[in-house]
């Protein structure tokens, strides 16, 4: 896989790619240092002329933030997450967390995270849990070192030991990953969000701050029992998807890239890997069709007039979580030697 992809990336970057997909090939998949020459001229051009780039900042407003909403409800339906999207679509096209925009935003996350604990609660306020969660995991993934993120992490880190430790008594409806939490309140819990109780936002907190014993039984879990992943996916990890030019697929290859993140994930992505290889198009490159569009991860060039355009950007994005897979496995194997 590793000679596939670099071959694959080399061969786009000398296809005249625009300045944003050609850095993340550089730095991403290639592993070209930062201060590498071109690297700089290349993230440079990105900076001063990439249409996306200056189109996501152009929607920041002077507190920092992208909108009144932090948080996704139903990935289908973008439009109350403003924040959450405007992070993860900085990501997408390279911006770091030391960039400007992302400082911004992250003291405006910060804040909204300090205004909840003077927030004065009533018996029956289901929100400050779940916003708590949320504002949590965006901000641990803006480098933030506000005090609340170590809190809620080691919280959900007594969840997933609870229950995830003996997984064949969840399974067998028991416990369920929440029982902790809410300590006997659960009406502190939003109604309207009774699948997140497990989410991407747990995720988030806990990548790379779990036993490598307990990673592995809680993808077991996620991996073949879950109903999919909130708020990206309801659908099962077991099954790909049946079309690949699909809103499914957009949400499949979503939960790879969160999954991913435990390298407990290998020997289930080394299938979605495969899967993934078989669905490359006779040109060589993938096509996730018009329902890319709808991906917040997409586009990375500057237009998509023409469809090739459109097949070198999806090109670039499954390249991307290929080499993050092929990642995973090497560190997968050498943690399973030192066990």
């Amino acid at each position: 896989m590793p000679d596939r992809v670099a071959n694959l990336a080399n061969r786009l970057i000398a296809d005249q790619l625009d300045p944003v997909p050609r850095q993340l090939l550089m730095t991403r998949v290639l592993g070209m240092p930062g201060d590498d020459p071109e690297v700089l001229r290349v993230h440079q051009e990105a900076l001063d002329h990439s249409v996306q780039i200056r189109s996501l900042l152009g929607k920041q407003k002077d507190d920092g933030s992208f909108g009144r909403f932090n948080l996704i409800i139903d990935h289908d339906k973008l439009s109350g997450g403003a924040n959450e999207m405007a992070l993860y679509r900085a990501q997408s096209l390279g911006l770091a967390n030391d960039h400007p925009m992302m400082t911004a935003l992250r003291h405006y996350l910060e804040n909204q995270l300090d205004a909840l604990k003077t927030r004065k609660e009533q018996p029956t306020d289901r929100w400050p849990w779940a916003s708590r969660l949320v504002l949590s995991a965006l901000l641990s993934e803006l480098g933030s070192q506000h005090p609340d993120i170590a809190e809620l992490r080691e919280i959900w880190k007594r969840v997933v030991e609870k229950n995830f430790g003996n997984l064949p008594e969840m399974l067998n409806g028991q416990t369920e990953p929440t029982i902790d939490f809410f300590d006997g309140h659960d009406h502190m819990w939003p109604a309207e969000w009774r699948q997140l109780k497990f989410s991407i936002y747990q995720l988030v907190l806990l990548a790379d701050h779990l036993p490598f014993e307990l990673e592995k039984k809680m993808m077991q879990y996620l991996f073949e029992y879950a109903r999919g992943i909130f708020p990206v996916s309801i659908r099962s990890m077991r099954y790909h998807p049946l079309v690949f030019e699909s809103r499914e697929t957009l949400r499949y290859v979503q939960s790879i890239e969160i999954l991913n993140r435990f390298s407990a994930s290998s020997p289930y992505l080394l299938k979605a890997g495969e899967w993934l290889w078989e669905q490359l198009g006779q040109n060589g490159l993938w096509d996730l069709g018009p329902n890319a569009i709808k991906d917040p991860q997409l586009p990375l060039s500057d237009s998509w007039k023409s469809i090739a355009t459109r097949q070198k950007d999806c090109t670039v994005r499954m390249l991307l979580i290929l080499s993050n897979i092929q990642l995973s496995c090497d560190l997968y194997q050498s943690v399973c030697h030192t066990i």
